[in-house]
């Protein structure tokens, strides 16, 4: 009895989050407008407008997710407008770039995303598709590249988002092959040369560091082990090609170097996860203390555990993927002890709502207590129901992305609700 009224009470709250978001994310004009006076604001929101992580794709993946479930016509059609008006805004400034989160290939999620609600989608679908497999395979890498930036590489911006779209869309056959055999390729190479990886893969020192410091104190940048920006990210990607079948790479080496550094002595702490590492002129690092907790998908324990426990599977090592589950299982306990003000995918505990339900059954009560500091971060006040962290409660205070923002807590509130749309595997949330 008390089961049942928790399992009511669980799903009254998913659809009281998804209903209100959803209901002020109908006008994509009024979406766009807003968030870009956020961008202005204070906060320094980041929207593009556009993109699947930072515009309005994003909100359409959301209400595509819900239209789904509900079998809303109407909601349907406000998901396809959000999808028109990206295009449109792309279009009017096109970016040329092909990223996951930031680029063509998120659009293409999403467009595909349409394509299986509606018929009619399918041909522009395939165009775009064509098209990042072209540019794909005109971009020459290059082969005598001593340092690499890391947006370049990155699942957020870079070559690992890339390869995770290619070995997860629908578009199979031989070019979608070939084009994927030429960013696995790339990746493969720059991990298992003879250059250390934590000297191959650098952030530069201002760019992606936790809060405000000195930047002259890191000369030689971050090396960065996280799921969105770092080398979790890149470890993830060439295990999803792998598993998808689509890819003739052998990744074995470079996942196992990968590996050596991620899942190394320097980036474990007492069970927790050091996301950034110090570089020293030669090469050598140390943890940074500065480490954000384990709450997180971006640069949390969570997205890194993900990836260590599927490349433990395509690596066949069970001890590798059992120690990942136990440290995921800690990972997720933590919400019960650190209190976190951010509900969203990627720095917050909208995350650890997307993987407990995908976990199943097991992980319910982590989706539990994430879903309840979610709930407890509402401020109906504002425009899109949550804040970024350490906001106020003005109208500028507003982030409505899937990222970083209230679509991706819609979204992982209709993942829990059912919804058939599944937006974490091309993502690298699952």
């Amino acid at each position: 009895m008390n089961t049942t009224r928790s399992s009511t009470s669980r799903e009254e709250t998913l659809e009281s989050i998804s209903t209100e978001l959803s209901d002020r994310m109908l006008d994509p004009l009024a979406v766009d407008a807003a968030a870009r006076a956020g961008v202005e604001g204070p906060l320094g929101v980041v929207w593009d407008g556009w993109s699947l992580g930072s515009g309005l794709a994003g909100i359409a993946l959301f209400q595509l997710a819900r239209a789904s479930r509900c079998g809303d016509d109407e909601l349907l059609s406000t998901a396809f407008d959000h999808l028109r008006h990206a295009v449109r805004i792309n279009n009017a400034s096109p970016s040329g770039a092909l990223g996951l989160m930031s680029g063509a290939s998120g659009l293409a999620v999403v467009l595909n995303e349409c394509a299986r609600q509606e018929a009619r989608f399918r041909p522009s679908a395939r165009r775009m598709h064509d098209r990042i497999v072209d540019a794909t395979l005109e971009t020459s890498w290059d082969f005598a590249v001593t340092g690499v930036p890391v947006p370049s590489v990155d699942v957020i911006s870079g070559i690992a988002g890339l390869a995770r779209y290619f070995a997860t869309t629908p578009w199979g056959g031989a070019r979608t092959r070939v084009a994927l055999d030429h960013v696995v390729h790339y990746l493969s190479w720059l991990v298992s040369r003879d250059v250390p990886v934590t000297r191959t893969f650098f952030n530069d020192p201002e760019t992606y560091l936790p809060g405000s410091i000195d930047a002259r104190q890191f000369p030689h940048g971050h090396v960065e082990l996280g799921a969105a920006h770092g080398l979790a990210g890149m470890l993830h990607a060439l295990a999803e090609s792998a598993r998808s079948g689509r890819t003739s790479i052998d990744v074995s080496e470079a996942m196992s170097r990968l590996l050596d550094v991620v899942h190394g002595p320097q980036s474990l702490d007492s069970g927790k996860s050091v996301v950034f590492l110090v570089p020293s002129e030669d090469g050598d690092t140390r943890p940074d203390e500065r480490a954000p907790g384990r709450l997180g998908w971006c640069r949390g324990a969570i997205g890194l555990w993900l990836a260590v426990r599927d490349a433990a599977h395509v690596l066949d090592d069970d001890g590798l993927g059992r120690e990942a589950e136990h440290a995921l299982n800690a990972s997720a306990h933590a919400l019960a002890t650190e209190r976190s003000d951010d509900p969203f995918l990627c720095h917050g505990v909208g995350a650890a709502l997307a993987v407990a339900v995908g976990d199943g059954a097991r992980s319910s009560a982590t989706a539990d207590a994430a879903l309840a500091t979610i709930a407890d971060l509402r401020l109906p006040a504002l425009p899109f129901l949550f804040a970024p962290p350490a906001a106020g409660t003005g109208p500028r205070d507003v982030d409505p992305s899937f990222l970083s923002g209230a679509a991706g807590v819609g979204a992982a509130a209709e993942l829990a609700l059912g919804s058939p749309i599944d937006w974490t595997t091309p993502l690298g949330m699952t």
